[in-house]
């Protein structure tokens, strides 16, 4: 029989986490293609650089695949918001550091990606009774 009435109170979105995991899965997928190709889509991908998208690919899909909305929504915001700062700073930080070198098309990626963290951690219907 099929419920019917309020959502429980771990009901999340299943759009929401389905999209969660796609882009934890593509920045998992272009950290890893930074190991073949440096300079894939444009990109300036040394090892740190595809070490921290990995990384953010794998929280997400952490984020994505647990049972708890509000840690769900920890990590959305928190890599959005991380990934806007970097979106941000990135272009004043050329020639700081040599082991994460960025260019436009990163500014770029970064801006996209924070988007669609902010976006999916912003829309999600959650739901606390």
């Amino acid at each position: 029989m099929p419920f019917i009435g309020p959502h429980p109170p771990y009901f999340i979105d299943r759009i929401a986490i389905r999209s969660e995991l796609v882009v934890g899965l593509s920045l998992l997928g272009l950290g890893l293609a930074g190991v073949v190709a440096p300079y894939f889509l444009g990109l300036n991908l040394t090892a740190l650089h595809g070490l921290l998208l990995s990384l953010a690919g794998v929280l997400a899909i952490w984020g994505a695949t647990s049972h708890h909305f509000k840690r769900a929504f920890a990590v959305n915001t928190s890599l959005g918001y991380f990934f806007a700062a970097l979106a941000i700073t990135g272009p004043y930080l050329k020639g700081v550091t040599s082991y994460l070198v960025l260019t436009s098309m990163d500014h770029i990626i970064h801006f996209l990606i924070a988007t669609a963290f902010l976006t999916l951690s912003l829309t999600w219907k959650r739901y606390q009774y």
